[in-house]
Parts: C-alpha cells; sequence; structure tokens
C-alpha cells in the first residue's frame, strides 16, 4: 500500500477522553483518500478547469488503537474498487513509531458538478489509473458491527414516528463552512451532525456517572457516515439522535441529519461504541444507572433501515 499523507496528533485534537478525537482520524484519514484521488488525475488544476469537486460520500471505520499527543502518524492504502460512478477507497492510518495500525477505512467518493453537485462520470483514464492501484481488502478493514451495504434515507417525519429526539442545537450553514461554490465544505469527511461540536467537551455529566466512582465514557470503536446530499450556504440543518442498540457494555448511536424546515434527509452517522474506563484505560460495562438512562432513548436497529 501506498502512503498518501503523514501527520502528529496536536494538542488541539485531544478530546475530553484523553485521546485523538475520532473527527480528526476522520478527516486526516479523507486528506489521504483525496490525495490518492488526485495521484490517479484528479488533481486541484483538473478540477478547476472541469469546475468539478471530488467528494467522499461514504465512510467506514474501524478503531484500532488510541493515539496520544505527539504521535506521528501515517495513512497509506489503495483502490478496494471503481467504477463510472465511484471509486471505493480502503485506507489505513498507522503510527510510524510503533508500526501499530490505529484506524481503517473504506471512503466512497465520486466526481460532482461544483455548481450544482450532479454526479458526474469519472474519466476513463482515471479508472485505467485505479485499475492499477488496486489493493486487496484486508480482514482488518472489514465491516464488523455497523453495516456498510448501501442505505436508504429516512424522512424526518418517518424518524419522528418511530421517537427520535433532537439531541444537537441546530444550525444554519454559514459562508465559512462552504467552499467556492457555495456548498458545506465535506472534504474533511466531517458528519454533519457534530459539524459544531468542539474537540473537548468539558461537560462531567456527558463522561461520568454521578452513582459511581469510576470514571466510564462511551468510546468508538466502529463508525459509518453516509451524505445523501451536501448542505447548501445558507441551508437550516438539524439532527435527530437516537440509541438503536444498548447492551451491557456497547450501544449504538443514529445521528439523522435534516433540512429543518423541509425534513429532506442530508445525512446518517452510526457509531458503535463501548463503555470504556477511563482511569484503566480499558473496556467497561456500563454502570447501573448509566446504561438505564442509555435504554430509555432506544430505538430501532439500523438495520432495519438498509436498503434492499
Amino acid at each position: 500500500m501506498r502512503i498518501y499523507s503523514e501527520s502528529r496528533v496536536e494538542p488541539a485534537e485531544i478530546d475530553n477522553l484523553g485521546h485523538m478525537n475520532v473527527r480528526v482520524y476522520a478527516r486526516k484519514a479523507a486528506r489521504g483518500t483525496l490525495n490518492m484521488a488526485s495521484y490517479l488525475g484528479l488533481g486541484f488544476d483538473r478540477l478547476r478547469d472541469d469546475r468539478a469537486v471530488v467528494q467522499i460520500m461514504d465512510v467506514h471505520t474501524r478503531f484500532y488503537r488510541e493515539q496520544l499527543e505527539g504521535a506521528p502518524l501515517a495513512v497509506r492504502g489503495g483502490v478496494r474498487q471503481a467504477g463510472p460512478d465511484r471509486i471505493d477507497a480502503y485506507m489505513e492510518m498507522f503510527n510510524r513509531d510503533t508500526g501499530d495500525v490505529a484506524a481503517t477505512f473504506n471512503h466512497g467518493f465520486g466526481l460532482f458538478d461544483g455548481a450544482t453537485r450532479a454526479s458526474r462520470t469519472i474519466p476513463q483514464d482515471v479508472l485505467d489509473a485505479a485499475a492499477e492501484a488496486m489493493i486487496e481488502w484486508p480482514d482488518r478493514g472489514r465491516p464488523r458491527s455497523l453495516p456498510i451495504e448501501p442505505v436508504s434515507p429516512v424522512s424526518r417525519e418517518a424518524a419522528q414516528g418511530e421517537g427520535s429526539f433532537v439531541r444537537f442545537p441546530s444550525y444554519t450553514v454559514e459562508a465559512a463552512e462552504c467552499d467556492g461554490y457555495g456548498f458545506m465544505d465535506i472534504s474533511d469527511a466531517k458528519t454533519i451532525a457534530l459539524a459544531r461540536m468542539p474537540i473537548k467537551i468539558e461537560m462531567k455529566h456527558r463522561v461520568f456517572d454521578p452513582d459511581v466512582a469510576r470514571r466510564v465514557a462511551i468510546a468508538t470503536m466502529e463508525s459509518r457516515h453516509v451524505m445523501f446530499r451536501v448542505p447548501r450556504l445558507g441551508e437550516p440543518v438539524v439532527s435527530e439522535t437516537r440509541h438503536a442498540d444498548v447492551t451491557a457494555k456497547t450501544m449504538v448511536f443514529q445521528h439523522w441529519s435534516y433540512n429543518e424546515e423541509t425534513g429532506e434527509p442530508i445525512s446518517l452517522g452510526l457509531q458503535f461504541g463501548i463503555a470504556f474506563d477511563l482511569d484503566a484505560r480499558r473496556s467497561a460495562e456500563f454502570p447501573p444507572a448509566m446504561r438505564e438512562a442509555l435504554a430509555s432513548n432506544k430505538r430501532p436497529d439500523i438495520k432495519d433501515e438498509a436498503a434492499e
């Protein structure tokens, strides 16, 4: 596998669990995939001249090793499959000192018209280059707890009918968040529901169960983010969250994002998390009160919503 980007974990990338935040993994990996797209022939000059953009629309991630401040990282990978409408890249992030794989990523990206975001056919020379960059899909990068199959958007009305609830404050897409064409810049593979969430959340009630002495948080082990479309400048966005599954040690979040006025679906974010003992730095069981609170918001499993 070829290395497509290198970086180091910066202090601002550490979250309240004491390690690099999952959204930082996403943007570092996205940088690698976009560099690969450039290597295949979809570089800045060509995109500018063709008034086109490369967009990562589907991201599946498995997290293996927490990364601490100062860790030297690299992203390597290649093409898993390619067609005229979409290229699927496999990327993995590893620690350059230890050689340990930190996380794996499956990125589905396409070529789109900059002004309209209509899908464009990927040029043959790019597909030819992709064929030369094919790699085997290793077992460590395959999905384990979340689906990788296509997912159909669910209307906001239908989601509310299943009991979803607004968890994150709504926001309006601002100019500073947009690319030169007036669409939200998603080149860092951001999760729309978490776009305004700070990396550090200094709110103890989100991390600690008040009825126990042990410090228990939720650490994401696997995630999936599917973009149904890209929001535009001035679009009002609202995200509704539900807990699809809760066990003694694990849970699944679903984050559905919509146009707040029309209810038109924008994206779906899934997170499979484990109970994580912050002192022992290992998996644990949810304290009873914490599990009860999580289970009280349980909703249907996302597998019920997977497209046929």
